[in-house]
Formats: C-alpha cells, structure tokens, sequence
C-alpha cells in the first residue's frame, strides 16, 4: 500500500518543482536587477500558488507551465533553433574551415571543401552538395550570401576573415548565445503594449510594432 509519509514529501518535491521551475520559465533564472541595478523593464508578475492550483485543478500541468513562458513569435524561433543547434551538437557539430586566403566564385581550393561541409551542417547548402569537390561554383556562393545575411554580415558572397570567423563559431558558444538571449527575454514584460519600438543594438536595427505586426523599420 502507498506509504502516507513518502507520499507526502513526494507532493513537497514536486511542488516545489513546479515553483521554481515557473519562476525560472516566468522571470528568467537569474534576477535582471543583480546585473544591472537601472534595469528598466518591470518583470511579470504571477501568483504561481494560484496558478499551480488551477493547474492541478484542469489536469492540466504541463499546459500552465508553458503558458508561463513568453508567447512572442520571436521567443518561440529562438526555442526552435535552440533545439536545432542542439541536435547539431549531438550528432558532432560542424567542421571548421582551416585558415588561409579568401575564397570566392571559381576558385579551387582544399579549404573550399570543409566550407561546403559547415554550410550543408546549418542548411544553407542542400547536403548533396557537401561533398561535390573543391570547386568553389555558384551554388556554395549563394550559400555563403544566405550564411551571410542570417550573421549581418555584406552577402558579397565571398569567403573572407569576418565570414571565416562566424563560420568557425562553435556550435556549443552558438547554443550559450540562444540560451541567454532566452533568458533575457523572459525578463521582459509580457506585454509590451499595442505600440512599441523593438532595438536591435548589436544590429543597428529598429522594428517599429504595432498591433503585433512591424510596420516599419
């Protein structure tokens, strides 16, 4: 028969399972304000008792526990390739390319190979084409343009020492930039209002939003 005690604590455990993983999904891990005392964004704010009783009462456990995350489009694209990067790591990561010259359209080249390799590991270029030789043709180029764009980096195409350095990027440093950038976004309000400015610093780009749509930038 079900031992009273054990069941007792077993209830405690997962209970305080539930607190702290939502807060974690709520408010981020680690307090804004610890990192920067002028932290301007207001954290959300959630009775997590309430919400785990609502919860245990809809059956309906690991529903609440999601809804405490952020539902922003952006948020969700970071999870998606948070996964993706992980299953990357998993099965090995991607190669580096050695360093030497640039690399352009028509050149032949050993390097051009573990180029093709990098590209076909993230999709940029199709995986038939990882192996097609040291040829660099105009679909690797395309490639590089895509890999490019998606870095902010000029799609000229060409395989130089900024484009060499995002392409050696580890996959592990890939997946701690996405983990903290979560983070980061679960420290900020849940609703930013019908009308806002969205910053991209590092980018130098700026997203006006209205209605949950951009309208411009």
């Amino acid at each position: 028969p079900p031992d009273s005690r054990l069941l007792a604590e077993l209830d405690l455990l997962l209970t305080d399972a539930f607190l702290i993983y939502g807060a974690h999904l709520a408010g981020g891990r680690t307090n804004a304000e610890a990192i920067d005392r002028e932290w301007p964004a207001r954290p959300w704010e959630m009775d997590l008792g309430r919400h785990l009783a609502d919860a245990l009462a809809a059956g309906q456990v690991a529903q609440a526990l999601e809804a405490l995350t952020p539902q922003d489009a952006g948020y969700r694209g970071l999870r998606q390739a948070l996964a993706h990067l992980r299953r990357i790591e998993a099965a090995g990561g991607w190669p580096s390319v050695p360093p030497g010259p640039k690399l352009e359209l028509q050149d032949r080249d050993p390097r051009v190979v573990p180029v093709r390799r990098r590209l076909a590991v993230t999709g940029e270029l199709p995986a038939e084409a990882a192996d097609a030789g040291e040829h660099f043709d105009a679909a690797l180029a395309e490639a590089v343009r895509t890999f490019q764009r998606r870095h902010g980096l000029e799609p000229d195409g060409v395989v130089g020492s900024e484009t060499l350095a995002l392409l050696n990027v580890p996959v592990a440093e890939r997946i701690r930039q996405l983990a903290l950038n979560l983070e980061r976004w679960r420290w900020l309000p849940r609703n930013l209002g019908d009308r806002y400015l969205l910053v991209n610093i590092a980018a130098f780009h700026l997203t006006l939003v209205e209605g949950g749509r951009p309208v411009m930038e």
